[in-house]
């Protein structure tokens, strides 16, 4: 099967990644797990036409922290993917950057069908919860900045800046 640049393919994983919806991953997560946070990243550049990638999987340091969307995948009929419990299914992730001593969320991307689906706003606290009183990179697009307006506590700036 050919693929093109308008197929969008979720990564599923054949155990459960995570019971709250999201999943940290770090320079020592699964090297599945980064590879699928680099495949959001290209969509993320896709979508936004960016020329360079924002997260390699590859060249992820101790000063950057992604994660991962989940859900369970109930849909899957496959009996190889529940020897391990139940599949778990991606929809998007996210890295921060630590900059100056500063967290700074760069970059996010969900699957169209998850947006304005309470996704970010399910999770926002966790981010909060780990990264602190973080930044955001701008450019930022007219549903961050919505989403933004409800959470007004967080700058955003120009990486150049800090």
């Amino acid at each position: 099967m050919r693929k093109d640049k308008y197929t969008i393919e979720l990564p599923v994983f054949p155990r459960c990644l995570s019971c709250t919806g999201v999943i940290k991953v770090t320079p020592s997560s699964p090297q599945d797990e980064r590879d699928a946070l680099e495949q959001f990243a290209r969509y993320f550049k896709q979508e936004k036409h960016y020329i360079g990638i924002q997260y390699e999987a590859n060249s992820h340091t101790s000063n950057t922290i992604g994660f991962l969307f989940t859900e369970n995948a109930m849909d899957i009929e496959d009996e190889a993917y529940f020897q391990q419990g139940m599949p778990t299914r991606c929809s998007g992730g996210c890295t921060f950057q630590k900059v100056n001593d500063v967290w700074v969320l760069c970059w996010i991307w969900l699957h169209p069908f998850y947006r304005e689906q309470g996704v970010l706003s399910t999770h926002w606290n966790t981010f909060v919860s780990d990264m602190g009183n973080f930044s955001i990179e701008s450019p930022i697009s007219n549903s961050m900045e919505h989403f933004l307006k409800k959470h007004p506590n967080h700058q955003v700036i120009k990486l150049s800046s800090l």
